[in-house]
């Protein structure tokens, strides 16, 4: 309850309080007022009350029944207490969310310095940009210029938000970025990368993931494992290519097909993710992979 209350000979004394000597005790529980956060006009109410905790006061045989100004006085104690308890959890409340906040902070640091541009060749230019929904999130991207002199360039996203889809993210960049530096076949890709993480990624998490390889002489290899489509932008207009296999990391013997184009001058291969796809205007409308195409 919110009220102060009494107990005594006649007024339901509890056992235990006797044998501790006691006959009479008081108890008023600590109260704190939560004001609604935001404008007032959006408010449904002024204000709750909450009880975290209480204090009870007990007399022995010896004592008198507790007068009007104790009962003030208790409760004024009982006040000031609350007040005290409910800064004190406020404000370790508040550091840790500092320390939580400092902890996302650098974990968006490392995040940006993985999400590198790739670089650029002279037969090529290449533009990204990513902006997670979260401090940190699951969308990769990833370049490298390979022992073969072509340019490889990756976007992923892996399932999810957060903390846990940016370990797995940091996770597929490392492979991609060690299998480029190995030279490792574009045919055998995916299923190396699928096999790693199939190994140490938890069951319910996977990654779709489209990567290209581009050559000097126009040619370009693409893989898409389960990810958005893939537009090709040529001067007759936009193409989109589906995906060519199953997301990454859920079935060990998964296998993808790989398509090779070759792009005139001007030409040019847009990769992007769901967050783009899937993104709605003001009016509701999704602006979908038809909005990508136009």
């Amino acid at each position: 309850g919110r009220h102060t209350v009494t107990a005594g000979i006649g007024v339901s004394p509890s056992t235990s309080m006797f044998d501790r000597g006691a006959t009479i005790a008081v108890a008023t529980p600590l109260t704190v007022a939560r004001r609604p956060v935001g404008r007032a006009e959006e408010a449904s109410f002024v204000a709750t009350v909450e009880v975290i905790g209480g204090i009870v006061l007990e007399r022995g045989l010896k004592g008198e029944p507790f007068g009007h100004d104790e009962l003030a006085v208790f409760e004024s104690l009982a006040r000031e207490a609350a007040q005290a308890i409910d800064s004190a959890r406020l404000y370790r409340a508040a550091r840790e969310k500092a320390k939580s906040d400092y902890e996302m902070s650098l974990a968006r640091t490392i995040q940006a310095a993985l999400l590198l541009p790739p670089p650029e060749p002279p037969f090529a230019e290449v533009f990204t940009y990513s902006q997670p929904a979260r401090s940190v999130g699951g969308d990769l991207f990833h370049g490298a210029m390979r022992q073969d002199g072509g340019l490889a360039v990756a976007l992923g996203d892996v399932s999810g938000k957060g903390v846990a889809a940016a370990l797995i993210m940091a996770v597929t960049q490392g492979i991609l970025g060690l299998l480029h530096d190995l030279n490792h076949p574009m045919a055998e890709l995916l299923p190396a990368l699928n096999r790693t993480l199939e190994r140490y990624t938890p069951g319910n998490r996977f990654v779709t993931l489209t990567l290209g390889v581009l050559f000097a002489d126009g040619r370009i290899d693409l893989v898409n494992a389960g990810h958005c489509p893939i537009a090709v932008v040529r001067a007759d207009g936009v193409s989109l290519l589906k995906p060519c296999g199953p997301v990454l990391g859920l079935l060990p013997e998964a296998s993808w097909t790989m398509e090779s184009l070759t792009l005139a001058d001007g030409e040019a291969v847009v990769f992007y993710s769901d967050g783009i796809s899937e993104s709605f205007s003001p009016a509701a409308c999704e602006f979908g992979v038809e909005g990508v195409r136009a």
